[in-house]
């Protein structure tokens, strides 16, 4: 899927989450930040012919987000979010040890539906599920720079954007009827495509990324 159509449906999912703010309900503005644990078997695997490495990973690492949302009175949410999440692979040849490859840096911007039980003060809890287009990008790191100086060339990493899209469930807190915390886990998946070329030689491999991953959450909001 090329880049206009997604953002064509990103459009369409906004319009459709925006449509309904004449129901009479609250608007939530949220702050969300915490952990991803990748749970993809192997981080990287090879495309269109090419081989992946014989053993990939990713590390764990932080994510942060916001997101705006409006809830009926009935408790169903629709909204509109954007994350940001960096994660680096660490690649082997066979009989090789890992070394740190790439770093991919995911930036899903989606529209997003959830349920809560409706309370003015006290526990409640929610569930959600949210599509969007991720935006990427990749940074080089040990293993290339060791490729680009074994060849004698530059060595490049691009990515293409892709969907993405997660499910979630979890526990929220009010403090009173403008104010609520939650804690959160996500479950996000995004398979992106990559292409590694070298100044002189051209394309040396192709592959995709595998980015799923479970994330575990606390969020802030504040209702109008």
């Amino acid at each position: 899927m090329n880049r206009q159509r997604m953002i064509a449906l990103l459009v369409c999912l906004i319009c459709f989450a925006s449509a309904p703010a004449w129901a009479g309900g609250k608007v939530g503005l949220t702050l969300l930040g915490g952990w991803a644990f990748p749970m993809a078997g192997e981080a990287m695997s090879g495309r269109d012919g090419d081989s992946g490495p014989a053993d990939s990973s990713f590390k764990n690492n932080w994510t942060l987000g916001a997101e705006a949302a409006y809830k009926f009175a009935s408790g169903f949410s629709l909204g509109i979010g954007v994350q940001h999440l960096s994660l680096t692979a660490e690649a082997a040849r066979s009989g090789g040890s890992k070394a740190d490859f790439a770093k991919l840096n995911m930036t899903p911007v989606y529209a997003l539906a959830r349920y809560q039980y409706p309370v003015e003060t006290g526990l409640t809890g929610h569930f959600e599920a949210g599509l969007g287009i991720n935006l990427t990008s990749a940074d080089k790191e040990s293993a290339l720079d060791s490729m680009a100086s074994a060849l004698g060339q530059n060595v490049d990493i691009t990515t293409s954007d892709n969907l993405a899209g997660f499910v979630g469930a979890g526990a929220d807190y009010y403090f009173n009827p403008k104010l609520s915390m939650g804690l959160s886990l996500r479950y996000w998946w995004t398979r992106i495509d990559y292409d590694i070329t070298a100044s002189r030689s051209g394309n040396l491999s192709k592959g995709t990324f595998d980015g799923q991953n479970l994330q575990t959450l606390l969020n802030l909001t504040y209702w109008f």
